[in-house]
């Protein structure tokens, strides 16, 4: 078995197992060394040279420039890009705090090549912005996908304190904002024609253009890190008791 035929494999379990989105943590833990190993190892690249391919892959993104200034998150309280599907829902954009402008309808699609795409920002917690790399990086380092470290604390990896506050974020009870990030991002890898074909394999249709299923939600939040949100059922905000 060459490279080609682990990425043709890899890609296709990804797409079978995460085509109509997941409510499992642990099924999302488990896919990101997959991931890593090929968005981040470069091993996607190397197989789809093998495989004939040329250039970058592309894959589409809500921009979160459609919400926020990124030159300046002042007043940013959360933003999650979303842009994935659950149960045949499509789920958008997800802002509080001043600064969010309102949701524009329809939302946009951006195309980018991979290295963009790894590092867009996702997600905006506490003015700090957080890329989709940062994101596989911090599954797969630290909750256990690759490395089980919750103590972890190298160089560079200073996000990881915004993004850990955003894994206890309940977004899709019981997924969090940082899992429905990592979700989106395997369903941009699986839905992109640049990515699958050149396995022979058909692209899954995320349709990231048609009309959302949940949109720009704005509330007070008492409580940020207990904060839970059913944005397919209950939209009412609920936080833990103090302790």
């Amino acid at each position: 078995m060459n490279a080609t035929d682990v990425v043709r494999s890899d890609l296709a379990w990804l797409a079978k197992t995460f085509a109509g989105g997941t409510r499992d943590r642990d099924e999302l833990r488990r896919a990101s060394p997959v991931l890593r190993r090929l968005a981040l190892d470069g091993v996607l690249q190397q197989a789809r040279r093998q495989a004939g391919a040329s250039g970058q892959p592309t894959l589409d993104i809500y921009p979160l420039s459609q919400l926020v200034d990124l030159t300046d998150l002042r007043g940013v309280e959360l933003v999650v890009a979303a842009g994935c599907r659950i149960e045949q829902r499509l789920l958008g954009p997800f802002a509080t705090g001043p600064s969010v402008a309102p949701m524009p309808t329809p939302m946009s699609v951006s195309s980018l090549p991979l290295p963009m795409f790894l590092k867009s920002p996702c997600l905006v917690v506490r003015g700090t912005a957080v890329t989709r790399a940062q994101v596989l990086k911090y599954v797969a380092n630290k909750l256990g996908g690759v490395h089980f470290d919750p103590a972890r604390g190298r160089p560079g990896d200073e996000y990881m304190a915004r993004v850990e506050e955003l894994d206890e974020f309940m977004i899709i009870r019981p997924l969090s904002a940082v899992d429905l990030s990592l979700l989106a991002v395997l369903q941009a890898f699986v839905a992109s024609p640049s990515v699958m074909e050149p396995f022979g394999l058909a692209p899954v249709d995320v349709q990231l253009d048609a009309p959302l299923n949940s949109g720009h939600e704005s509330v007070d939040i008492p409580n940020r890190a207990w904060l839970q949100l059913d944005l397919m059922g209950d939209h009412s905000p609920t936080s833990a008791p103090s302790t």
